[in-house]
């Protein structure tokens, strides 16, 4: 499955998730919205769960992650669950040690590694589990 989501929209940062239908090659908005407008953020997936952290609106950088259970499988993953329980629900996750946006991240063994990124004054050159 791939997905996108936020972004630039019309001059704005969005909220909207997209996932292409690979039977009809079109892409599918979702019901699901993140829970702020945001873009260059980092975006993960493990099990049923959903994560975003860092990125802009376009006036400040963010170190936060929030995560959204979505409820059933979207992708295999062989990672524990986390403690996210209400489905479709956004909920703050722990913050990242520096705000950061177009930041390159990874799962390995169940955790999001968060990799480099901008913090409104130089390139991070650091790494974040």
């Amino acid at each position: 499955m791939l997905m996108v989501a936020g972004g630039w929209v019309d001059g704005k940062t969005s909220q909207l998730i997209e996932v292409l239908d690979h039977q009809s090659n079109l892409w599918v908005n979702v019901p699901l919205r993140l829970g702020h407008p945001v873009s260059y953020f980092g975006f993960e997936m493990i099990g049923t769960v959903i994560y975003v952290f860092g990125g802009s609106n376009g006036r400040e950088i963010f170190r936060t992650m929030n995560a959204c259970n979505v409820g059933k499988p979207l992708v295999a993953a062989r990672a524990a669950e986390s403690n996210t329980s209400r489905v479709g629900q956004w909920e703050p996750k722990a913050s990242m040690l520096e705000r950061r946006c177009y930041v390159s991240s990874t799962v390995l063994d169940g955790r999001i590694y968060v990799i480099g990124g901008f913090n409104q004054q130089e390139r991070v050159k650091k790494c974040e589990r």
